[in-house]
């Protein structure tokens, strides 16, 4: 069964692999026959709670993130503290990150889940209204492309917003990390915003290499495809612009913003081949 959840969350069907998940967690198999199925109970959880996370169910996470994190697991306080900030509780989440800072660790495992937490903690303490303290949380902890990122996303969103510290920030990270699917994006994304049009689609072409030359390529995230298509709607590339709608109306079909996007773009083109003489296609 848990393979099984595994299986359907690979294939993004989160709802489906968080009740198969559960169905496991409520059989409380004995020690003899978790250990025999190869199963882990607290990875499992911990599995369940990252995929009602990402199913923007934060709220469900929460209770067994709680009385796991008595058991003094790292990786439980980091996912606890994402599901207080998702559910609004900035100041829990705070607290919660803190506390996951507070434990020691060595090892790549505790670096990464340390990186994660600072990033995360930097986030909550933005959305709580302490800007100044989240960029100097962030900034003393050193050069780490996750906490760059944080640190990019709050110079963006601070009053006046500061595009182009963001995007010094993120060159960094390109610099630390060049092979990173996300440092790629995101400094794709600050390129676009600082107006440097050819140098963010150069840089979204570089993403997609990127993916696909991973070794589990991935389907292009419908966010991938809307940012491609408004660099090249930018540089008059209208027949690219409109493939690109297409496959993230595809893989988003009730997404508002989407099919308004894609429409807009459609209307474009007809208007320019009226323009010219030629009959309108969709």
């Amino acid at each position: 069964m848990a393979l099984v959840g595994d299986a359907a969350a690979e294939v993004g069907e989160i709802n489906l692999a968080i009740q198969m998940f559960g169905q496991v967690l409520a059989q409380s198999l004995s020690k003899a026959a978790m250990a025999e199925a190869r199963l882990d109970q607290t990875a499992l959880q911990l599995l369940r709670a990252r995929l009602l996370i990402n199913a923007k169910r934060p709220a469900e996470a929460i209770p067994a993130l709680e009385s796991l994190e008595k058991s003094g697991n790292p990786e439980a306080l980091l996912l606890l503290g994402q599901a207080q900030l998702d559910s609004g509780h900035k100041d829990e989440a705070i607290a919660t990150l803190r506390r996951c800072l507070d434990k020691p660790g060595t090892g790549a495992a505790a670096g990464s889940v340390r990186s994660r937490a600072t990033a995360l903690l930097g986030q909550s303490l933005a959305a709580g209204g302490h800007t100044r303290e989240a960029i100097s949380v962030l900034r003393q902890a050193g050069d780490d492309p996750m906490v760059l990122l944080a640190l990019a996303r709050i110079y963006l969103g601070d009053q006046p917003p500061n595009p182009a510290a963001a995007l010094m920030v993120v060159e960094r990270a390109v610099e630390l990390a060049p092979r990173d699917e996300q440092v790629c994006m995101e400094h794709a994304s600050l390129l676009e915003q600082t107006q440097k049009t050819a140098a963010a689609l150069t840089e979204l072409q570089r993403c997609t290499t990127l993916a696909s030359a991973s070794p589990t390529p991935a389907p292009m995230a419908v966010e991938t495809l809307q940012l491609r298509a408004d660099l090249e709607l930018r540089l008059g590339r209208l027949e690219e612009a409109i493939a690109d709608l297409r496959a993230a109306q595809s893989r988003s079909p009730n997404s508002t913003d989407v099919t308004t996007r894609l429409a807009r773009a459609l209307v474009r083109r007809g208007v320019q081949q009226l323009g010219g003489g030629q009959r309108p296609s969709v």
